[in-house]
């Protein structure tokens, strides 16, 4: 067979495909449904720490005060000693 006999093979039936093709859009456009609508949100938050309480424990009998005290006398004066 020559491409000339091939073609008018395909040129006689093309209305099958066309048809098929209307089909196919007319039924989609029929049943088709449109998307839900869309929603959107936003928040907006802080983070941040809760400042700790001084507890009295620290100045009870004023333990705690002169202990820290010595340790920072200690520490200056070395401090000032290495600086030399």
């Amino acid at each position: 067979m020559e491409l000339k006999q091939y073609w008018q093979i395909i040129w006689k039936r093309a209305w099958i495909p066309a048809l098929l093709l209307i089909v196919v859009a007319a039924a989609s456009l029929l049943t088709g449904q449109t998307p839900p609508p869309t929603y959107s949100t936003s928040m907006r938050f802080t983070v941040g720490v809760k400042p700790q309480e001084v507890s009295d424990q620290y100045t009870y009998d004023n333990y705690y005060t002169w202990l820290s005290s010595e340790y920072l006398a200690d520490d200056m004066s070395m401090i000032i000693d290495n600086q030399k």
